[in-house]
């Protein structure tokens, strides 16, 4: 059975003990927007901009295109004290 879960990214149907989508974007090392990391966090683009401005959230620029890395991302919010 084919999904599409929350994250965006097509998939086979996971059953549980397997990986999750966001432990496969955060284990790929996949660069994220903004939305798609808000998304795959389930918390609001506002959210992302306040850890961007006031926490320095890691981030990579391309141009003026920021992105993210997954893996970052969440070795920086496990660092802070932020749960999966």
């Amino acid at each position: 059975m084919r999904v599409k879960p929350r994250c965006g990214i097509e998939g086979e149907a996971e059953s549980v003990g397997k990986q999750t989508c966001s432990d496969k974007i955060f284990d790929n090392c996949i660069l994220l927007t903004k939305p798609e990391l808000a998304k795959t966090l389930s918390v609001s683009v506002s959210f992302i901009d306040k850890l961007m401005s006031e926490e320095s959230l890691p981030r990579v620029k391309l141009g003026r295109a920021v992105r993210f890395e997954g893996n970052r991302v969440l070795e920086w919010l496990t660092q802070r004290g932020y749960r999966k």
